[in-house]
């Protein structure tokens, strides 16, 4: 990693023993510990230090085993996968593992809002298609649920677009289309 770059982190865990609770640390290159949390939880990590992240995953008490899942999305840098997002143009995808995002990069010009429709699926019970967006420097401008809104950007560029379930543990599909006024 590199200073300034932002990334979202989630885990998820089961067990195979009674007990276990998945507890994941992130440690920066410098061994001095950046976060802590519990699998479900959603971290944003803003890299303070230039190199290696270790990222570990253990039992809360050191005594019990299960499995667990790690998702790992770039906000600042993006990540690799985002794909682009052409104006008036609806996608669909699938949200298909407890920690998958989906994410799609469009274009702004200066002056202009972005309205998002977006709709969902549910494939369980409880899915609920959210998205947030983005700026390039990886400020949040806005949540949106099911439906339309229109957001005020800060200035015309690149903007990412983040799709999720709500609660972040269901799987379902989605539609996304985005257009500027």
């Amino acid at each position: 990693g590199t200073i300034g770059e932002r990334y979202e982190i989630i885990t998820t865990s089961t067990a195979r023993t009674a007990g276990f609770n998945a507890y994941t640390q992130v440690f920066a290159p410098s061994g001095t510990s950046v976060a802590g949390f519990w699998a479900g939880d959603n971290v944003v990590l803003d890299l303070k230090e230039n190199g290696t992240y270790l990222v570990q995953v253990r039992d809360d008490n050191y005594s019990q085993d299960g499995s667990y899942t790690v998702g790992l999305e770039g906000v600042k840098p993006r990540s690799p996968n985002a794909r682009a997002l052409s104006p008036q143009t609806t996608v669909s995808g699938s949200i298909i593992a407890a920690t998958q995002k989906d994410q799609w990069f469009i274009t702004v010009p200066a002056g202009k809002k972005l309205s998002i429709t977006l709709s969902g699926t549910a494939v369980d019970v409880g899915f609920a298609a959210y998205a947030e967006v983005y700026s390039s420097v990886g400020a949040k401008i806005g949540g949106i649920w099911a439906g339309t809104t229109t957001l005020t950007l800060p200035a015309g560029g690149g903007y990412l677009i983040q799709i999720r379930d709500a609660g972040l543990f269901k799987r379902g599909g989605y539609k996304l289309k985005a257009w500027f006024v």
